[in-house]
């Protein structure tokens, strides 16, 4: 019978291409080029741009058939030389087939061409044809299946002391009410917006009255649970699964105590779910998930034919993948990171997406052709700044509905990679907090202050935590100690240098107790940095450079221009690669909880100079020149908010500006670019005589009782600032 129907539906396709077939174009280069690109299987194609010609090329063949696909996939209009040129791309050798355009001054990405199918060409570049209104009933089940069976994503074991950590409460959707979370139940958990509807939650008082069977059942809460919510209940029923995991009615929103303490462990809720629901789709719980046939409304989404030649058809799915609320909120983020595997409900259409694999509904081919970050990627026994780096920079940029949840929704990132940092201070890492302070403004940032009168926020202004807006964080810096990353298997290369000049303490009042931080990799770079004979601590393993002809151009080190003798090793990680090691805590030793505190404080100098003039060009925030007062340039400055000459300036028709040091850098003068945001390497007054450019790391302050706050950051050159009249002070920085 099965091959019956097999034979009946080649037929079906083979007479859907004939009819194709009449209207196809036989002579069109264009047309004969991309089936060629489509028809070569996924594993044969170099990855490579693949360019079909100028916008007038394309017009000048006056094939109907190219012109209403691409017009159609990039929603532009060749006639107005809207397009400079189109291209086809395979990318990464994966079977994702891409209508790409560009001019001047933007790019056009159409969503995806896939080979229509026919038995004379490899079923791996084939696509399918949906339907448009409802999702295949058992494909979200049949895509979990396929992943216990063939992959390791549903396994706990990477996981280390996440994978004991349970949520309190889940939602049994069999009896429809809260039961406790045991460590046998394997539950779903939901990630979505809630959006500025009033939505039914869990509280204290009906806490008891929602453990008894069908309290949670439709019709018996006021007000009603989120349509959203109610579709993932039946949803899971769907995927074989019992128990559902959602933040409104698994967490008790007035208990105070309780509710900080699941929130810190959000890492780990989502971690072991055996699949998270995300709901990209919609502004609000109340759009539900669409397309699921017999429990929600029909979705829509749109798939075009294109007959290229007479034997080739490709599929024009219209996966477009346009950020989505869902996409901007801050505890999202989160949600998406720690979830190991992920039915994701976007623009209509679903997929699976786990550490293994992404499948479409449009192909069954794997399109896991990118590096993806995940729990096992970030949860690490040594130190990936650049993915620290890249995180903070996405999240900084994200929505919060309550401006003083910045660091809770933060607090599953920071509980994963306490062990990796010592624990975390307000958002920064402990173990390179001198590094971690030195933030720089991409563009104005806005400071955060508390939406609700009488909440006791943490919004330091010396942390990235006390500003909205784009960071440039301290990936450059991470060359310091880093010689290969892995996975990316790439070089570090940076030209700049910091070293330590503060000794940083944090309290949680302004004359509270100081609690020394303990940056401690400075003094493992000072022990093992070249040292062919220090007896390497636990886990590390050194190994030497033989006849070394390294310089700092081939493979940069701590030391500018200094021949390396060693790299060293960790055990968890061998394939990453390290100048010196860094500390670890033992198996037995705790790692710190993320500590909220609003002041910080050190002993340094601070000194006056004079706001300059506002720099062209800029590639990161908006910098000035800063001078003395005779008007000789000394360095630069990026103010985090939009700057007001006529609002600070003093008695002398100056902006005088008050700096404190914190750091000293230094930054090789020849051999390629400057780092991004080094807004002086260009400027004909920079003194640039010496091998090196040193210089000073300064925080612009200003002071309101006492204490005061981090209004902008800059260089000043070493020489200029060491002539200015300068005074130790006691600095607490809130």
């Amino acid at each position: 019978m099965a091959k019956e129907c097999q034979v009946i539906a080649k037929k079906r396709r083979s007479a859907r291409l004939r009819a194709l077939n009449k209207k196809a174009s036989k002579d069109c280069k264009i047309c004969r080029y991309m089936a060629s690109v489509l028809t070569t299987p996924p594993y044969l194609r170099d990855g490579a741009w693949y360019d079909l010609g100028s916008s007038r090329q394309i017009l000048d063949t006056k094939c109907e058939t190219h012109l209403k696909l691409i017009t159609q996939s990039l929603d532009v209009n060749l006639d107005s030389d809207q397009l400079a040129k189109a291209v086809i791309a395979g990318v990464d050798g994966a079977d994702n087939i891409f209508i790409y355009g560009n001019t001047e001054s933007e790019s056009y990405f159409s969503g995806r061409l896939r080979l229509y199918p026919t038995s004379r060409y490899d079923p791996a570049s084939w696509g399918k044809l949906v339907d448009h209104h409802w999702i295949d009933h058992n494909l979200p089940r049949r895509w979990k299946w396929k992943c216990d069976q063939a992959h390791t994503c549903s396994s706990t074991h990477k996981l280390g002391h996440l994978a004991s950590e349970r949520p309190l409460w889940v939602v049994d959707t069999w009896l429809q009410c809260l039961v406790p979370c045991s460590p046998s139940i394997t539950y779903v958990a939901l990630s979505y917006v809630w959006g500025g509807i009033t939505n039914f939650r869990t509280l204290k008082e009906n806490l008891d009255q929602l453990q008894k069977p069908s309290s949670l059942a439709e019709g018996n809460t006021y007000p009603p649970i989120s349509t959203t919510i109610r579709h993932a209940m039946s949803l899971v029923e769907r995927l074989g699964e019992r128990y559902l995991w959602v933040d409104i009615l698994c967490i008790v929103q007035n208990d105070k105590a309780q509710k900080y303490a699941d929130i810190a462990k959000m890492a780990a809720i989502y971690a072991n779910a055996s699949v998270t629901i995300i709901a990209s789709d919609g502004v609000d719980a109340n759009y539900g998930l669409r397309g699921l046939r017999g429990i929600s409304l029909p979705r829509s989404v749109k798939q075009v034919v294109h007959s290229l030649t007479r034997n080739v058809a490709a599929i024009e799915t219209l996966e477009t993948r346009e950020y989505t609320v869902w996409d901007t909120r801050g505890w999202t983020l989160q949600e998406s990171l720690f979830s190991r595997r992920r039915i994701i409900f976007e623009h209509g259409w679903i997929r699976w997406e786990c550490q293994c694999a992404i499948w479409q509904e449009s192909s069954d081919a794997n399109d896991l052709f990118e590096y993806k970050p995940g729990i096992f990627t970030i949860a690490k026994e040594v130190p990936d700044i650049m993915e620290l780096d890249d995180i903070i920079i996405n999240y900084n940029r994200r929505e919060l509905t309550f401006p003083e949840d910045v660091l809770f929704a933060f607090s599953g990132i920071s509980s994963v990679l306490s062990r990796t940092y010592h624990g975390f201070i307000s958002g920064l890492p402990m173990l390179l907090f001198h590094i971690s302070i030195l933030w720089i403004p991409l563009a104005s940032l806005r400071r955060r202050t508390s939406g609700s009168s009488g909440v006791n926020s943490c919004f330091p202004s010396w942390s990235w935590a006390g500003w909205k807006g784009g960071i440039w964080g301290w990936r450059t810096l991470a060359v310091d100690f880093v010689k290969k990353y892995s996975p990316r298997d790439s070089a570090v290369s940076s030209k700049e240098r910091v070293f330590p000049l503060a000794q940083w303490s944090w309290l949680r009042t302004q004359n509270g107790t100081r609690t020394f931080i303990q940056d401690t990799w400075f003094a493992y770079k000072n022990k093992f940095w070249n040292n062919l004979t220090a007896p390497c601590p636990t886990g590390w393993t050194r190994h030497h450079i033989m006849d070394s002809i390294y310089s700092w151009e081939a493979a940069t080190q701590p030391e500018l221009q200094t021949t390396p003798l060693c790299f060293y090793t960790h055990e968890s990680e061998t394939e990453a690669e390290f100048w010196y090691p860094l500390p670890s805590l033992g198996p037995d030793q705790p790692a710190e909880t993320h500590i909220f505190a609003p002041f910080i404080s050190c002993k340094t100098r601070r000194g006056w100079l004079v706001a300059g003039e506002t720099l062209p060009l800029s590639r990161g925030g908006s910098w000035l020149s800063l001078r003395d007062r005779a008007g000789n340039w000394t360095g630069i400055l990026c103010p985090h908010e939009p700057f007001n000459r006529d609002v600070v300036r003093n008695s002398y028709d100056e902006v005088s500006i008050e700096l404190v040091e914190v750091a000293t850098g230094r930054v090789i003068e020849e051999g390629g670019d400057w780092p991004l945001c080094f807004e002086e390497q260009g400027l004909d007054e920079r003194p640039n005589s010496g091998t090196f450019y040193e210089y000073y790391y300064v925080l612009w302050i200003e002071w309101k009782d006492g204490i005061a706050y981090r209004i902008g950051i800059g260089r000043v050159e070493k020489n200029a600032w060491e002539r200015q009249e300068r005074e130790w002070i006691d600095l607490v920085l809130g």
